[in-house]
């Protein structure tokens, strides 16, 4: 007799209430976000939903923390993939956007807001990007040395990436997210390709 493995409700539930909470704070200013809307949205109870986070705080983090999560695995995948570095650096854009494309409310209060949810916020996201800035260093590094981007300047150029992104997001929020995504990585593309790559690519 086959003995199926038990699923695992707490995590399913845990994940549906941090999906809920996604789509809420990345539509919403997060003052505006309610935990009974969050409840409600990931059907469940408000008492189910403090079992799993004590406050809002917490939940809004951890939903940040969640999706920084996945771009902590992507960047890594991407990496062991070793594709050429144009594709790579393609594939690493697109993981940053869809990391933060989710949290457009949050960025807009990055620099100015001063609340504690935000500190934390801000003290999570300047931790986290340490992975982002050295893959696309080591992606940069690779495509200068084969010859397919020219010459940049390697201390600055992964973290004003970064910015573009964030500075995107926030001032093209009602572009939709595919169009953004690829003008802005065709843009960036074109801006580090070799003379000679950039040219058979303006040819074709």
């Amino acid at each position: 007799m086959t003995v199926l493995p038990r699923r695992d409700w707490r995590n399913e539930r845990r994940q549906k209430i941090l999906g809920a909470a996604a789509e809420l704070f990345g539509a919403n200013p997060y003052d505006s976000v309610q935990m009974r809307d969050v409840a409600a949205r990931a059907e469940v109870g408000k008492p189910t939903l403090y079992r799993y986070f004590p406050s809002k705080e917490e939940l809004f983090l951890e939903v940040f923390k969640s999706g920084l999560d996945r771009l902590d695995a992507e960047v890594a995948a991407i990496l062991k993939d070793r594709d050429q570095p144009g594709r790579s650096l393609e594939r690493l854009l697109q993981a940053l956007l869809n990391a933060l494309g989710g949290q457009v409310a949050a960025l807009r209060m990055l620099t100015d807001d001063q609340s504690a949810v935000m500190r934390r916020w801000r003290n999570e996201f300047r931790r986290r990007r340490r992975p982002f800035v050295e893959a696309a260093r080591t992606i940069l590094e690779q495509g200068i040395a084969s010859g397919e981007f020219r010459s940049v300047d390697l201390e600055t150029v992964p973290s004003m990436l970064i910015g573009i992104v964030r500075g995107g997001l926030i001032g093209m929020d009602r572009v939709p997210r595919d169009r953004f995504a690829a003008a802005m990585i065709d843009l960036v593309m074109h801006a580090l390709l070799a003379r000679a790559q950039a040219t058979a690519a303006h040819a074709a």
